[in-house]
Parts: structure tokens; C-alpha cells; sequence
């Protein structure tokens, strides 16, 4: 599997048009050495193994892009440096505290330290995606892969399957594949991203896409898509419970799921079924 690898992300099959791209904004856990470990309290690392990054994601997304050849993009740098998954003016995009803690290395965040880090490790990522959409000449379902942890919703489900609108037909195949594997599915649970309370918070590709839109590369901000590529948006946000992503063979099951959610869609793409809309609501 070829793959390009800089300081602050990855991207897995980087010259392959599948008509999808996995994304994984959460991937690592990586603090670089200039910010001393940020000062987050051992105890506040041991109570939450999802703090730094979404736990087990990068397996699973590397399993389903070997499989299936499906790009994929995969941040490194860790959500408490800059979190790459949220808006840049969101109050979460650099957390002051954590588990009611302040962080002592991102407390009183100057305006150009903000900017520095957005530069340093926000843009890479987002410029990427941007340059692997640019080029394709097809409509590119996105997949997003995250991990979350289960107290925070009454009847956590092992997997929660995350869109916006009408149910399109990605969604409907992955609640079918992770129900036929004998998990139970959670639809927009345990997030809903169309709820005002998740506002800038669930991806920032809901927010860059949902209107047709693409990064505007290297400048920082969202400008209008042109080029009659159509509606370029998420399909898709998977969530998987974390005790399920802390064991390997887990992990490994849920890569080939993802696979074969995608081989699937791609079947139906090369027969025509989708046409130049690829968001075909179920």
C-alpha cells in the first residue's frame, strides 16, 4: 500500500479515485516535543484513553484502505495541540481543560498562537484532503472514523452511524453491515450533528461540504466550490465504542466491515445506480 507521510498527517493510497476517502481526523496522539506534554496531569491521561486521540481508528482505517485501495487521511498530531475536527473560532478547537482540569499548555492561548498552530498543525491536513478532492474527477464519498466513549450516552451503542438529512445510501449500508455483524447501531447516536449543541464541534467537513463547498487551499477559510464536480459532502461518520477499539481483533473486525461497506458502495457506483448524484437517498 503506498502511502505519503509528513510531520502532522498521512494519506494511504494517495493516487487511487475510488469514489471514497476515509478520513480520520482523531487518528494520533502525537504532542510535539515544543509543548512539553501540555502539562495535562497524569491523572487526567489515565481516566480517559480517548483524551489525546480517537483510540484504535488508525487501525481500522489502514485495514479498510489496504483491503479495498480506498484513500484515506490520517492526522497525527494530537486533538489537544489543535483539535483538526472542529471549526477554528469553535472555544474547543484548543481545549483549555479536560475532565473539569485546566491544561496549564493551552490555558491563556494568545491570537497569534493560535494562528501559529492553526498553520503549523491544522492546515496540512484540511489543504490535503483538499488537494485529494481536487483532482479526482468524480464525485468522493467522505468517511469519517471516529472512537468515543460510552458514559456519555444512556445505551451507548457499539457503533453509532452519524449523517445530515435524508438517509443516503452509504448510511443505509452500514447500518445493515454492522447490524448483520451482530452489533447494535446507533443512528445519530451518540451524536446527532444537525443538534445546535454540536454546532462546530462533530467535523469540519459536515461544515466545509454540507454546502457544496471546498477548503480554499493555503488561504484558511472556505470558499465556493466551482467546477460542476456536484455536492461534495460527508456521507458518513462512524463512531465505534471505545472498549470495542481497545481490542485488536476488534479493530480488525471493524476494518473489514468498513471494506466491505465500501466495496459495496462501489459495486453499485460502477453499475450506474448513483449516476452523478453519489448522495442517492436509500
Amino acid at each position: 500500500m503506498t502511502q505519503n507521510v509528513t510531520s502532522t498527517h498521512s494519506v494511504l493510497c494517495p493516487t487511487n479515485d475510488s469514489g471514497v476517502m476515509l478520513l480520520a481526523e482523531h487518528a494520533g496522539a502525537i504532542i510535539p516535543p515544543e509543548f512539553e506534554g501540555l502539562g495535562i496531569p497524569a491523572d487526567v491521561l489515565a481516566a480517559e484513553p480517548n483524551l489525546l486521540h480517537d483510540t484504535g481508528v488508525a487501525d481500522v482505517v489502514a485495514q479498510a484502505s489496504a483491503l479495498t485501495g480506498t484513500p484515506a487521511v490520517l492526522q497525527h498530531i494530537s486533538r489537544l495541540v489543535v483539535d483538526t475536527n472542529r471549526l477554528p473560532l469553535a472555544e474547543s478547537f484548543i481545549a483549555a481543560a479536560a475532565h473539569g482540569k485546566p491544561i496549564a499548555g493551552n490555558t491563556d492561548v494568545s491570537e497569534a498562537e493560535r494562528k501559529r498552530r492553526m498553520e503549523r498543525y491544522y492546515w496540512p491536513f484540511h489543504n490535503t484532503v483538499n488537494d485529494a478532492l481536487a483532482w479526482r474527477k468524480r464525485n468522493t464519498a467522505l468517511i469519517g472514523v471516529h472512537s468515543y466513549t460510552p458514559h456519555i450516552v444512556s445505551n451507548a451503542p457499539d457503533v453509532g452511524v452519524l449523517y445530515w438529512g435524508p438517509q443516503n445510501r452509504l448510511v443505509t449500508l452500514a447500518a445493515e453491515a454492522f447490524k448483520g455483524a451482530g452489533f447494535t447501531v446507533g443512528m445519530n447516536t451518540p451524536y446527532d450533528p444537525s443538534h445546535p449543541q454540536f454546532a462546530g464541534k462533530v467535523s469540519f467537513e459536515s461544515r466545509v461540504f454540507a454546502d457544496g463547498a471546498l477548503y480554499n487551499k493555503g488561504a484558511g477559510h472556505i470558499a465556493a466550490k466551482a467546477g460542476g464536480k456536484g455536492d461534495i459532502r460527508p456521507h458518513v461518520i462512524f463512531e465505534f465504542a471505545l472498549p470495542h477499539m481497545q481490542k485488536p481483533a476488534m479493530r480488525q473486525q471493524f476494518g473489514e466491515i468498513v471494506a466491505g461497506i465500501i466495496r459495496t458502495y462501489q459495486a453499485e457506483l460502477r453499475q450506474g445506480l448513483h449516476g452523478r448524484n453519489a448522495y442517492a437517498v436509500a
